[in-house]
């Protein structure tokens, strides 16, 4: 979001703490080497890799928070609100002098915009930032998710006869897996969904959310199983330093795609595709020292399983499971093996694509890994999990 250089300085003028919109034109970039601030347009600092996130710090505070809350970023409280940032800010900025979570103690990151952490001197992480998306009832949609310029899969989920294919997985750093056919005739192949052909590489000033999994498609009366959601987008951002400690998380994971359904009407099997598994989120660490002792993850969600009708019994797929903060791919639908949803990305990036079976509704995709950067760079401990690696 870009503002007026007149609205700046009138903001300027009246704020001793300020956020605003600042244009990506390059003038202002990275730390310095002692530590001042960058000036983009009219003096106005700039300390951070992110433009538009602009942040005059110096009457900032301590901000801790020492017990589990959700953070609903079109919403709370704790989002810097008018004057200091305009009624369309793109991003729900926390600021503090110093930010710190407590041990056992979870900040979840939920709704339309990307999380922001800003702090003039340090950022200590010895509990959980969570903004990964879930496959709930109702599902949770991490801050930020699926805002990026996702792309046209490269092919929908189709229903051939009784059976139906599954979607494919959604695609970010690495490839959606592809999914299921729901018939393997080649006469009358129900086609499982492609992902789009090349990964997304969101540009160095952007804060984007993971990509949703595609829905398999319906058979008769039998529903497709829903795509998984991508996972969110966070940013943390301090003059001086970033610790996530042993016991720290951040995470960014997709949701799992829900398992496709089956029918038997008047001796008719109806088995319906399991949807893709949703790619993994953003995560951008921005200080100029970073040190890691505990879990960074952005993977992506399983893809759910086709619904199967085994004899006359309709089973409906199980679903994917949602990405975790650790290095294992979460696994895709599994109730009945031979239409297994695929795997989502982790350390490997691509999402697994999921297994054909000739009766049954072809399995969903598998979503790809998401994105973890660091500016400039980061030191890892032998303890350190992060998944996938770091740019």
């Amino acid at each position: 979001m870009l503002l007026t250089r007149a609205w700046v300085r009138s903001l300027w003028a009246s704020c001793t703490l300020a956020f605003v919109g600042c244009s990506f034109d390059g003038t202002a970039g990275g730390h310095g080497g002692d530590g001042a601030d960058a000036a983009v347009g009219d003096g106005v600092p700039c300390p951070f890799q992110y433009k538009d996130v602009c942040v005059q710090l110096k009457d900032a505070q301590p901000q801790s928070f020492d017990e589990s809350i959700t953070i609903d970023t079109g919403t709370s409280t704790f989002c810097a609100k008018p004057p200091l940032v305009p009624d369309a800010a793109p991003y729900c900025i926390v600021v503090g002098s110093t930010i710190a979570i407590a041990s056992g103690a979870v900040v979840r990151g939920i709704g339309s915009r990307p999380l922001v952490f800003a702090a003039s001197e340090s950022i200590t992480v010895d509990g959980t930032i969570d903004v990964s998306s879930t496959r709930a009832v109702p599902s949770i949609l991490g801050a930020g998710a699926a805002l990026g310029p996702c792309g046209e899969m490269t092919r929908d989920a189709i229903a051939s006869g009784a059976e139906a294919g599954g979607g494919a997985g959604g695609t970010m750093q690495g490839i959606g897996g592809n999914g299921g056919d729901g018939n393997t005739d080649p006469m009358d192949r129900a086609f499982g969904g492609k992902p789009p052909s090349k990964k997304l590489d969101p540009p160095t000033n952007a804060l984007w959310g993971g990509c949703a999994g595609q829905s398999g498609a319906a058979s008769g009366a039998a529903l497709g199983g829903v795509g998984g959601a991508g996972g969110g987008a966070v940013y943390l951002a301090a003059k001086t330093s970033i610790d996530i400690n042993e016991t720290g998380r951040v995470g960014a994971n997709g949701a799992g795609g829900r398992g496709g359904d089956a029918d038997r009407k008047s001796g008719q099997d109806f088995q319906a595709g399991g949807g893709g598994g949703g790619s993994g989120g953003f995560i951008a660490l921005d200080a100029p020292t970073i040190r890691c002792a505990g879990h960074v993850t952005a993977n992506g969600g399983g893809g759910g399983e086709g619904g199967f009708v085994n004899g006359s019994t309709p089973v409906p797929g199980d679903p994917g499971a949602n990405g975790s903060i650790s290095v294992s791919r979460a696994g895709g639908g599994n109730g009945e093996p031979p239409n297994k949803g695929g795997d989502g990305g982790a350390s490997d990036v691509d999402g697994e694509s999921a297994v054909h079976y000739a009766n049954a509704g072809g399995g969903g995709g598998g979503g790809a890994s998401g994105y973890i950067r660091a500016i400039p760079s980061l030191e890892p401990s032998a303890s350190a999990v992060i998944s996938p690696p770091l740019q």
